[in-house]
């Protein structure tokens, strides 16, 4: 009996050793691992429009916001650089050390070749996060299959000149020198039809957080009370001060700015990364786009739902932003998605009041990292809306496409397709194995494994 527990124990060590060996390989196939701070370094290119220039100077909040963690200080032994374009003048000020000049186009593509493009002394560009933000101005133009959308870069005060998505994808994406191979650029739009720049942005390692759809403005502080230091019509994705938050001297709850104040960090390691920010902003922004958050009340209500989107081009979007806590390990480079996923086109209206279905769940954990969380709005209350019986046990969870199909199998080896909205029956299939592991889909085809493998027949 003893010899038997001892074989039991020395199994189990082993067991436990393979099993901690495998998630270090599955780590290793997301992530570059890097522990050296001084080694990583950060960049941010800041640009501020004509009007947020004057107004609402979001770019400068966000750099306010970011320098109070510890990885955007210099003096926490990683590599930091921050230009910030503004047509506001900040010589004198403490942000003169940022400012670079007026957000030109020239500039603007000057900044992007010069500093995200080009490699500082210490630094690696394997271990280098880009961040290039914009608010401000989008312009559209027709072409023979769609739109082309163009930051406007400001020549003057009164006069604009476009930056077309293509164009800003050679910059970020260019085919030789540090950013040709860069695994880690997160893009940041805050500007009305944003999201249309997801389908030409969204390469391999770079992230996209657009404020909108192709189709929609980004309405954001809708206030025009006498109250407020700063009305204005955008900058909620982004969220940025104004006197007529509730506290009249901070940064208000909602958008990256309060993801990164409220340190949002739903995996608690320490780290915000920029698809933990965007689930923060993405819940905010569309709440109070179906007015369900009033911060004063003479506050105009919006007249439409604002729905932010977003390109991930690495597992997950998990690229690390702010260090929540000083002494939390860097999380590492995540690697390249060959494939990346891309929310071009939102499938709501833009009137109803909530949205009659969820983002899509394709397959287990959501996403290849297998994060497991939604970036849709949850129901307001607990209540059962519907059941089905699938006549035997169900071990797995079910998986969701964007078109409102849920499927689910159950143990038997039955895979069964129901309208998430009310739960009726579309179709089944018999599997003639069981099922333990959650189906998954893509692109119209449903993958479901068996223990015995075989083909399906029904």
């Amino acid at each position: 009996m003893a010899f038997l527990l001892i074989v039991i124990f020395v199994f189990s060590i082993f067991f436990a050793a393979v099993l901690v060996e495998s998630r270090r390989a599955i780590a290793g196939k997301l992530f570059t691992l890097q522990q050296n701070p001084s080694s990583v370094t950060f960049k941010l290119l800041a640009v501020e429009g004509d009007f947020d220039s004057w107004h609402m100077h979001s770019a400068r909040h966000l750099i306010q916001n970011l320098t109070l963690y510890s990885n955007w200080q210099n003096t926490s032994g990683y590599n930091v650089y921050i230009h910030l374009l503004s047509l506001e003048n900040y010589t004198g000020t403490e942000f003169e050390r940022y400012w670079r000049g007026l957000p030109t186009k020239a500039n603007i593509k000057n900044e992007i070749v010069n500093f995200l493009n080009q490699t500082f002394s210490g630094e690696n560009p394997a271990y280098t996060i880009r961040v290039f933000y914009y608010i401000g101005h989008t312009t559209t133009q027709p072409i023979s299959n769609g739109l082309r959308y163009g930051i406007q870069a400001a020549l003057q005060a009164q006069g604009y000149s476009p930056i077309w998505d293509d164009e800003l994808d050679a910059l970020l994406h260019p085919s030789t020198g540090p950013l040709s191979n860069s695994n880690s650029t997160i893009v940041i739009l805050d500007s009305c039809y944003s999201g249309g720049y997801i389908q030409n942005l969204t390469d391999p390692g770079t992230v996209v957080l657009t404020a909108a759809c192709p189709t929609q403005k980004a309405n954001g502080w809708l206030n025009v009370s006498t109250q407020c230091l700063m009305p204005g019509s955008w900058g909620w994705f982004t969220g940025h001060m104004n006197a007529c938050y509730s506290n009249q001297t901070s940064f208000g709850p909602l958008g990256i700015i309060g993801a990164i104040r409220n340190e949002t960090d739903y995996d608690n390691n320490g780290w915000g990364t920029a698809n933990e920010i965007f689930r923060f902003a993405y819940r905010t922004t569309v709440r109070y786009s179906l007015g369900q958050y009033q911060i004063t009340k003479t506050e105009s209500k919006p007249t439409s739902v604002q729905r932010p989107q977003r390109g991930y081009g690495v597992a997950g979007g998990a690229i690390p932003l702010v260090q929540y806590n000083s002494s939390a390990s860097f999380p590492g480079i995540p690697r390249p998605l060959q494939t990346p996923v891309k929310d071009v086109e939102s499938k709501f209206s833009k009137t109803e009041a909530l949205p009659t279905a969820k983002p899509a769940w394709p397959i287990f954990g959501q996403n290849p990292a297998h994060h497991g969380f939604s970036e849709g709005i949850g129901p307001a209350v607990n209540t059962l809306t519907w059941s089905y019986d699938l006549r035997f046990r169900a071990t797995s969870s079910p998986a969701t496409s964007l078109e409102g199909i849920a499927f689910a199998a159950n143990e038997e080896g039955r895979l069964y397709a129901l309208d998430v909205r009310n739960g009726e029956y579309i179709w089944d299939i018999e599997l003639n194995a069981t099922v333990f592991a959650s189906p998954a889909f893509s692109d119209g085809i449903v993958y479901a494994g068996t223990l015995m493998g075989g083909n399906p027949s029904g």
